[in-house]
C-alpha cells in the first residue's frame, strides 16, 4: 500500500504596502467596528483591523510630540499629558464608529495601543540618532520642531544608562 504524501507549501508572505521610506496614512471616510473582545481589541469586521491599527500609529505620530519620554509613568515628569491622549482618542473616533456601550473599553485598549505605538515610533527615530541621520521630514513635519531636543536626550548619560538597563 502506497502512502500519499502531502506536500505543504508555505505561502509567500504578502508584501506590505508600506516601504521603508513610506508611512501609513489615515483611511478615508469612517469605518464601523461591529465587535470588540473582552480586552477591547477589535474582532469584527476583519477588514477594519489593519486600517484601525495603522490609524493608531498615524494619530500618535501626528499628535504626540517626541519631546515626551514616556506614555505612562508613575513619575509624571516628561509623560504625555492626558489632554494630548484625549486629542488622539478624539482623532481615532473621527475615523471609527465603536459598538454602542463599548466606548470606554475601546478607549482603554486604544490608549494602550497608542502607548506601544509611541514607544515604537521613538525606537524608530532613535535609529536615526544612532546613524547620525535625520528622518524624512515631509511626513513628520510636526515633529521636526522637537528633533534637536530628542537627539540631545538620546545622547545624554541618562538615556544611555536607560538603554543599558533595558537591553
Amino acid at each position: 500500500m502506497k502512502r500519499c504524501q502531502l506536500r505543504l507549501r508555505k505561502r509567500p508572505r504578502r508584501q506590505l504596502p508600506v516601504g521603508p521610506n513610506e508611512v501609513n496614512k489615515m483611511p478615508k471616510g469612517r469605518s464601523l467596528i461591529i465587535k470588540l473582545d473582552e480586552l477591547g481589541e477589535l474582532v469584527a469586521p476583519i477588514s477594519v483591523m489593519g486600517p484601525y491599527k495603522s490609524s493608531i500609529g498615524v494619530v500618535v505620530r501626528e499628535n504626540v510630540p517626541i519631546r515626551y519620554k514616556y506614555w505612562n509613568a508613575k513619575d509624571k515628569t516628561c509623560v504625555v499629558p492626558d489632554s494630548v491622549k484625549e486629542i488622539c482618542w478624539g482623532k481615532l473616533k473621527e475615523k471609527f464608529i465603536f459598538p454602542e456601550g463599548s466606548e470606554a473599553l475601546a478607549r482603554r485598549r486604544a490608549l494602550f495601543l497608542m502607548g506601544n505605538s509611541f514607544r515604537y515610533f521613538k525606537f524608530t527615530l532613535n535609529k536615526h540618532v544612532k546613524n547620525k541621520t535625520e528622518p524624512d521630514w515631509e511626513n513628520l513635519a510636526n515633529q521636526q520642531l522637537f528633533w534637536e531636543e530628542f537627539v540631545m536626550y538620546k545622547m545624554s548619560e541618562e538615556s544611555q544608562a536607560n538603554s543599558t538597563t533595558n537591553s
